[in-house]
């Protein structure tokens, strides 16, 4: 299932990049064709034509990386620049949409551009809803690695356990092994403090 979300979001920010590149390609076919050159337009296209680059940008390092590399950290900064973009490009569509409804000149130019801004929208609300899920995940990952399970009182048992489940992530099997382990660890643990302070006592009573 983890594998699965993965590629998922490799795919999302593959096609995010492809709809950043195509709408930047037929912005500037309308700004080269367009007669009227409407300011308000041509201001809009050039800022998005700008936050597209920085967009490309930012997917690759802090996207793709981020999940590679499974950083949460970066995938966090990653999930605010996407939701900023994303109000953005809601705020540039509806912008299009006013300056574009009276328009019969370039009508199919038109259409595509606002199909991709829209489709743009909709990939990179369901790219932030699965990066959020990818970061979980990251974090549920971190917080089980028998790593952290390393310190002062780690047995021979223990630690071999967690070798073989640094070899093998995916074995179930080890990881119940794994736990009951630790249960059985925690519990002589607790038990050991109590027969010391039993001893205590009476070492005093004498």
């Amino acid at each position: 299932m983890n594998e699965i979300l993965s590629i998922i979001n490799f795919i999302l920010l593959t096609i995010l990049i492809l709809l950043y590149i195509c709408s930047s390609i037929f912005e500037i076919i309308f700004m080269i064709k367009d007669e009227k050159n409407n300011l308000l337009v041509f201001v809009a296209f050039i800022l998005d034509l700008s936050i597209s680059f920085i967009m490309i940008i930012i997917t690759i390092i802090l996207g793709f990386i981020s999940i590679y590399s499974s950083s949460k950290d970066k995938l966090f900064v990653y999930i605010i620049i996407s939701f900023i973009e994303f109000l953005i490009t809601i705020i540039f569509l509806i912008i299009l949409v006013n300056e574009f409804k009276d328009r019969n000149n370039y009508k199919v130019l038109i259409i595509i551009i606002l199909i991709l801004y829209i489709i743009k929208i909709v990939i990179l609300f369901f790219n932030i809803i699965s990066s959020i899920y990818e970061r979980q995940k990251i974090i549920k990952e971190i917080e089980e690695s028998p790593l952290n399970y390393v310190d002062e009182t780690i047995t021979e048992d223990i630690y071999n356990s967690i070798l073989s489940q640094c070899l093998n992530p995916d074995d179930k099997k080890l990881k119940k092994e794994f736990k009951k382990k630790l249960k059985k660890r925690k519990n002589k643990n607790t038990k050991i403090p109590l027969s010391s302070s039993t001893g205590l006592n009476t070492n005093q009573t004498v």
